[in-house]
């Protein structure tokens, strides 16, 4: 399992530097929640950049299915992408957009991570490092879901929301880094560098 995370290390890195960007842009429009006009208009902005986001992470599974090499998690990650996929364009298509739905699919999403990413650090308990980097990516994703469960205010949910998506998108990069670092270690060893 260790020996794809490590031959696609790029795949994490793609999808923080997207969660990154969402994360930055929900903190800017939360600190812009004055106005009537303007919070409809973070929302509505919020659910769309969701929905690009979920298209971009459903891309990048999709690219990840199609690379790895073991049958269970090809179709693990062609379940997760099509789900993604789905999520993203029910989103974009939908007919009224709701912030709501965004912060239930933020929880679930978090939940499902949190849980996934709990069971893999446990079996990669070998592999202390990335045990570690994914027991704290699991951690942020549970709170950050009983944070937005907990939330009412739309400023301080869209707050959370953007606190959780830096957080957990810088993980992820630093997951990706430490993976590039593996596979430029074993490529040295092999000199193939």
């Amino acid at each position: 399992m260790i020996e794809e995370f490590i031959r696609y290390w790029w795949v994490p890195l793609f999808r923080g530097a997207a969660l990154i960007a969402f994360g930055g842009l929900a903190l800017f429009l939360a600190n812009n929640m004055t106005l009537p006009f303007t919070a409809m208009m973070v929302r509505v902005s919020l659910v769309v950049l969701f929905a690009l986001y979920l298209g971009v992470s459903a891309t990048l599974t999709m690219v990840t299915a199609i690379l790895v090499r073991h049958d269970s998690h090809r179709w693990m990650a062609i379940a997760s992408g099509l789900l993604l996929l789905g999520l993203a364009m029910a989103l974009l298509l939908a007919r009224s957009l709701r912030y709501e739905t965004v912060i239930m699919l933020t929880l679930v999403h978090a939940l499902v991570n949190g849980i996934g990413e709990a069971r893999i650090a446990t079996a990669l308990k070998h592999h202390v490092k990335e045990s570690i980097t994914l027991g704290v990516m699991a951690a942020v994703s549970l709170v950050a879901a009983l944070a937005l469960a907990a939330l009412r205010n739309s400023g301080h949910l869209t707050l959370a929301l953007g606190v959780y998506a830096l957080l957990y998108g810088f993980c992820l990069a630093y997951f990706a880094w430490h993976l590039h670092m593996q596979a430029h270690a074993i490529n040295n060893k092999a000199g193939l560098v």
